[in-house]
């Protein structure tokens, strides 16, 4: 098993004091047999209250493939999951490319038991236990795949103003009314390096949104965005979740 790195931070929610292999998690049972992914053993055995506090919807294998595609080639070296969750997109990453390395952040102790797991071998993968969002990385990657937490801003929990530090941060001005995937998707596309792409599946209310005006103007006026797929509000993508749904492709500028 891979070793796992934690960080305290200065969330409120990241005050889990147990260790991730003294969290709580339910074992396989009668319930999962039969299940083929890791997201079918994890969604038969958590309840849905849980998944629904963290947002946990999972990104559909073809879906996943799709994003892999475009964010994963043969040079590819280094890949940031932001919100590993179980792995898929990691499995679509390394049914890429073998000879990736990945860093999959988590901050819900359950679905990172889950993940470690579920999901040998782990010699590609550093996972760490932390909140994204306030970790402070020290490097930039080649790829970024990212299905992130959509959390309203009323669910974003932090001892200060998160909204305040990212826009500082990125030289925006961010609404407080913003949900949590706008803030994964811009620190996200700032993690790469030169030249690196992302794919990133997100809803759709921020085009229209007045919380995405910022994001609109990151993406578009900073030239990360390389095309939008936007799916139909006729398919549902995520099981458990009515949400609408589209993948942004993402490349730094050189």
């Amino acid at each position: 098993m891979g070793t796992v790195k934690k960080k305290h931070d200065q969330s409120e929610n990241n005050n889990n004091s147990s260790i991730i292999s003294s969290s709580v998690f339910v074992k396989c049972d009668e319930t999962c047999k039969g299940a083929s992914f890791p997201e079918e053993v994890y969604s038969s055995t958590v309840p849905l209250s849980h998944r629904r506090r963290y947002a946990q919807f999972f990104t559909p294998p073809r879906v996943a493939k799709l994003m892999a595609e475009w964010a994963i080639t043969s040079q590819t070296k280094t890949v940031l999951d932001p919100a590993v969750g179980t792995g898929t997109l990691i499995r679509s990453a390394l049914a890429r490319n073998q000879n990736i390395l990945i860093t999959a952040f988590e901050k819900d102790p359950v679905i990172l038991r889950s993940f470690l797991e579920l999901h040998p071998p782990l010699s590609h993968i550093e996972p760490i236990f932390s909140d994204f969002l306030t970790y402070d990385l020290k490097c930039e990657y080649d790829s970024v795949l990212m299905n992130p937490p959509y959390l309203r801003h009323h669910n974003l929990r932090y001892n200060f103003d998160i909204f305040d530090w990212f826009g500082k941060i990125h030289n925006l001005k961010l609404s407080r009314l913003s949900n949590s995937y706008l803030l994964f998707t811009l620190k996200a596309a700032t993690s790469l390096r030169p030249g690196g792409r992302a794919s990133i599946i997100i809803p759709t209310e921020w085009m229209n949104a007045n919380f995405g005006a910022p994001m609109k103007d990151f993406l578009v006026g900073r030239g990360y965005l390389r095309e939008i797929v936007y799916f139909s509000n006729c398919s549902t993508i995520f099981e458990d979740a009515l949400t609408t749904a589209s993948i942004l492709f993402l490349e730094r500028p050189a």
